[in-house]
C-alpha cells in the first residue's frame, strides 16, 4: 500500500532517515521544520512507489538516482530571472546606484556580491544584467563586480556554470535583454560569455565552517524559510561576518531578520526585506 499521508511517519521514523542521509550523504536535516520536513519526505515515497519508510530505506541503498531525488526535493530549487519584480527595482533605483559610486569615491576597485543559495543561476546572473546595466556605455562608472554563486545542489550548480536554459526560462527577461545578454543555440539560450565571467560558483553547504568574506552585499532569497529558528540565526550570523561594515543583507519577502540581529543591521526597506550592517561608530 503506498503511502496516504504525511501523519503517517512517526518522528521516529523521520529521525531515522534523517540520520541516514547525514551520515551517508553529509547533508543536516536538522536545519529543517519538522512539518517541511516531513512533506518533502512523504512526497518521494508516494513518487518512488515504495510502500513504506522501511521500503524507502531500502530503495536508497540501491539506487543513487534516487538519493539525487531525494536531497533535490528538500532542497527545492525554484527560481527565474528577476524574481519578485520590486526588490530588483529597488536594487536597480536606490542600491546598485549609490553602492557604485560609494565604490568609485573612495577608488576601490572591485564589488563583491554573494548570492546564497543561488540554485541554477538566474539571481547571479540577475545580478550581473543589473550591473552591466547600470554601467552604460561608461566603464568608469562599472567598478570590476565580482559575484559568487553558492548552492549545496551539484546539479544546479553544474547547470548554472553552464548558463544554458530553455527558452521558457528566459520569460523573465526583455527583448533588449535577451540580444544584449544572450545567444541561441540548438539546445537552449546560453548566457553570454561576458556575464558568465563575472560569477563564480562554488559548491558550499550554508552551514559548513566554510566562510565568505569583504562582502559588499549578500543575497539569500526564499532559502531561510526552509530552516529551522535556531538555524535561521547561525546562517544570519554567518552572513553578518561576510559583510564589510555597511553592506547589504538582502533576503526573501517572506523572511524576516532575526531579533537576535538586530544589534548588527539596521533597516533599509522593510518591503524589499533589505539591511545595512552597521558601521563601527552605530554600534549599539
Amino acid at each position: 500500500m503506498l503511502v496516504e499521508s504525511s501523519s503517517m511517519l512517526s518522528d521516529k521514523e523521520l529521525g531515522a532517515l534523517a540520520q541516514k542521509i547525514e551520515r551517508e550523504r553529509d547533508f543536516d536535516c536538522g536545519q529543517f521544520r519538522q512539518s517541511y520536513f516531513r512533506r518533502r519526505v512523504t512526497s518521494r515515497l508516494r513518487a518512488s512507489g515504495a510502500g513504506d519508510l522501511g521500503a524507502y530505506i531500502r530503495l536508497l541503498d540501491t539506487s543513487g538516482d534516487e538519493w539525487t531525488k531525494l536531497i533535490a526535493t528538500l532542497t527545492v530549487n525554484v527560481t527565474e530571472f528577476f524574481r519578485d519584480r520590486s526588490t530588483w527595482e529597488f536594487l536597480r533605483r536606490e542600491i546598485g546606484p549609490q553602492l557604485l559610486a560609494k565604490k568609485q569615491r573612495r577608488g576601490q576597485s572591485f564589488v563583491r556580491i554573494w548570492s546564497a543559495g543561488c540554485s541554477s543561476g538566474q539571481e547571479p546572473y540577475s545580478l550581473a544584467m543589473l550591473f552591466s546595466e547600470l554601467a552604460g556605455s561608461d566603464p568608469r562608472s562599472l567598478a570590476a563586480v565580482r559575484i559568487t554563486a553558492t548552492d549545496y545542489d551539484r546539479d544546479c550548480l553544474a547547470k548554472a556554470k553552464a548558463g544554458l536554459y530553455s527558452e521558457n526560462e528566459m520569460a523573465g527577461l526583455s527583448r533588449g535583454q535577451l540580444a544584449r545578454f544572450t545567444s541561441s543555440e540548438p539546445d537552449g539560450v546560453r548566457m553570454a560569455r561576458g556575464l558568465r565571467t563575472m560569477v563564480r560558483f562554488q559548491h558550499l553547504d550554508l552551514f559548513s565552517s566554510v566562510e565568505q568574506r569583504m562582502m559588499d552585499m549578500v543575497l539569500c532569497r526564499n532559502v531561510l524559510m526552509y530552516f529551522t529558528q535556531e538555524q535561521q540565526v547561525l546562517v544570519l550570523k554567518k552572513f553578518a561576518l561576510a559583510l564589510n561594515p555597511g553592506g547589504l543583507l538582502i533576503l526573501g519577502k517572506s523572511e524576516k531578520l532575526k531579533p537576535e540581529l538586530y544589534d548588527e543591521f539596521v533597516h533599509v526597506s522593510l518591503a524589499e526585506r533589505v539591511y545595512r550592517k552597521r558601521m563601527p561608530e552605530e554600534a549599539s
